[in-house]
């Protein structure tokens, strides 16, 4: 019973990490390591390289 409990807490917590990802995507979000450029700002951290800190995002006047 516990099994069948971690096993389902996973996949939820699978879906929840994957979508926002998905979502993000047509917004260009580029990562960096350091801080954003110029016309950039900090959106989060990176949902394809864990070892990149910062996913930078353009401005929506850009």
């Amino acid at each position: 019973m516990k099994i069948a409990c971690l096993v389902a807490l996973l996949i939820t917590c699978v879906v929840m990490v994957t979508m926002p990802v998905t979502e993000a995507q047509p917004d260009r979000c580029h990562c960096s390591s350091g801080s954003c450029r110029y016309g950039t700002s900090d959106s989060g951290p990176c949902p394809y390289n864990s070892y990149l800190r910062n996913c930078c995002i353009y401005y929506r006047g850009h």
